[in-house]
This record gives C-alpha cells, structure tokens and sequence, in this order.
C-alpha cells in the first residue's frame, strides 16, 4: 500500500495518477486526490485466483523468471513500452529510483 499513497504525495496537482491491480483496502490517499485534483484512472483485479498462482508458483510448477524482457530505468520507459507495442518483448519493468540513483522506499 505504500507504492500508492507515495505516489499520490509525489504527483503533482493536477496530475494523473494510473493504478493497476489494486485489491479491496488498498489504493491512494482520497485526502490528497481531493486536495491536489489529482486524476485517477485504473484497472480491475482479480482476486480469487491469486491462491492458486501462489500454489503453483510455490512448488515451482509455475515460471516466470523468463517472461520479465526488460527492467528499464523510468526514463527509458516510454522506450520499453514502444518495444511491448510492437511485440518485440514480452514484459517489461520500470525500475524506480531517485535523483541520486537509489531505489525509493
């Protein structure tokens, strides 16, 4: 839950905000949307079958070391979406870091 109110303090007003696969309970700050009009725009997830790919990924039945193709720096991403458009990769990544290179907590 961290990842979404960081970023709903990090947008500046009037910004968008996209969040992909939230859960019930969890997703930005509603205080700061209103206070920083703040744009939000989202996706559906599912939640009843996350078990299951637990289980699978637990005893190794499921891989997915192999699809990640590209773990891009954030302004290399733009660039990596470009190459998921056109089929080149199979998933990429954005690496978030900041000014001075470290990953944000």
């Amino acid at each position: 839950m961290y990842g979404h109110r960081n970023g709903s303090e990090t947008t500046h007003p009037g910004g968008i905000i996209v969040v992909v696969g939230v859960g019930r309970g969890s997703g930005p700050d509603p205080a700061t949307i209103l206070l920083k009009e703040i744009t939000v725009r989202g996706s559906y997830t599912y939640t009843d079958e996350f078990d299951r790919a637990i289980d699978l990924l637990a005893t190794g039945q499921l891989t997915v070391a192999d699809l990640t193709s590209v773990v891009a720096r954030l302004p290399d991403t733009l660039t990596a979406f470009d190459a998921l458009r056109a089929g080149r990769i199979m998933k990429a990544l954005t690496h978030l870091a900041n000014f001075n290179g470290r990953r944000q907590r």
